[in-house]
């Protein structure tokens, strides 16, 4: 095929050079236009933007309506993310612009993370960790019902908090935030997406009245920066009202106040679905229906994307014990706390997926 009938994509350039993040083969035929992570408007200046048919981001770049009036001719956008509050999806659907995301692909990953914050603010180890424990789940989706899974796995009560889910599933056994809080939860573990409008808000979902419910609990957010009000949670860990504050998303990213960044007794930097397994698993779900939109299929299968997880790592020479994963979030988070530069922490930082052995 001619270089000139290659599809041309904007892609982030992370995606193009770092193999645990997406392996290079998956390219394959298609003509790149690199975008550096959070800035698609370096890219869309270039000559080349106008004949862009796909595009291809991470969580850091925003994409509206300015970005896509010098895409004319985009047809499909992936985010190699599970969630979508830097894409305005209206926007999206007037172009009818299809979307592909990797929605769940860090699922393990961020449980792995709850496990690490939640032993560490708790001081405890063991097989029956959580024993004696109440944990609030908030959003059980992909992500919120691993979380939950693990949690009970280490002997916690879980509370399952997912009001949209239980509109949507009558099946579904869950409870409301406020039930949720008169229950005087140990622990509250945040896996809701930001959703500014509609009958579901989350933005401050997490606010002052909910940070005055939880004296004495910890509080986990892992979700999206805006669902815990910021503020309020700075007040209850400076107070001592709150036992302890496990962030990992933050409203002022890639900037967050360092005044909370104190405050926490854990703070890292957007990692928490971060593991090489989670990176490509993401990249997997989102990449393989954005290459057939093209007329193409690559990368992973649906059925094989685990085992080929697991290859890839292995490949990468990622093969390290999973307590070495606790050292990676442990340096992490004493980095982040010293001031050095959340993006190169993001970018810099590795693990393996709690769930997977992998060598």
């Amino acid at each position: 095929m001619r270089e000139a009938d290659l599809p041309r994509l904007c892609v982030d350039a992370s995606a193009l050079t770092d193999p645990a993040v997406v392996p290079k083969p998956w390219w394959g035929a298609c003509t790149a236009l690199p975008h550096p992570s959070g800035d698609l408007q370096a890219a869309l200046a270039s000559p080349g933007a106008a004949a862009v048919e796909g595009v291809v981001v991470r969580s850091m770049t925003r994409v509206g309506p300015a970005e896509l009036a010098a895409l004319p001719r985009l047809r499909t956008l992936a985010t190699l993310s599970s969630g979508v509050d830097h894409l305005d999806l209206d926007a999206l659907a007037d172009r009818d612009i299809r979307l592909t995301t990797g929605l769940g692909g860090n699922a393990p990953a961020v449980a792995g993370w709850v496990d690490w914050a939640l032993r560490r603010c708790a001081a405890v180890q063991g097989p029956s960790r959580f024993a004696g424990m109440r944990i609030a789940v908030v959003g059980v989706g992909a992500v919120g019902t691993q979380v939950a899974a693990c949690l009970e796995a280490a002997g916690a009560e879980v509370l399952l908090v997912d009001p949209p889910r239980a509109a949507r599933e009558p099946s579904f056994v869950g409870m409301s935030l406020a039930a949720a809080l008169a229950a005087k939860p140990d622990a509250l573990s945040l896996h809701v997406p930001l959703v500014r409008q509609g009958p579901w808000l989350t933005l401050g979902l997490i606010g002052g009245e909910a940070i005055d419910a939880l004296r004495g609990a910890i509080v986990l957010q892992a979700s999206r920066g805006g669902v815990l009000d910021e503020a309020a949670a700075l007040r209850g860990r400076a107070t001592g009202w709150l036992k302890a504050l496990a962030l990992d998303v933050y409203r002022g990213e890639p900037r967050p106040d360092p005044a909370l960044i104190a405050a926490a007794d854990l703070a890292t930097p957007h990692i928490a679905g971060h593991t090489v397994e989670g990176k490509l698993r993401v990249a997997g779900r989102a990449l393989v229906p954005f290459f057939r939109a093209f007329g193409d299929a690559r990368g992973p299968s649906e059925d094989d994307v685990e085992a080929h997880c697991a290859a890839a790592g292995a490949a990468l020479g990622w093969t390290q014990p999973a307590a070495e994963g606790d050292s990676a979030l442990d340096h992490a988070a004493a980095a982040l706390r010293r001031g050095e530069d959340f993006r190169s922490l993001r970018s810099a930082h590795r693990r393996l997926d709690p769930t997977l052995t992998i060598g």
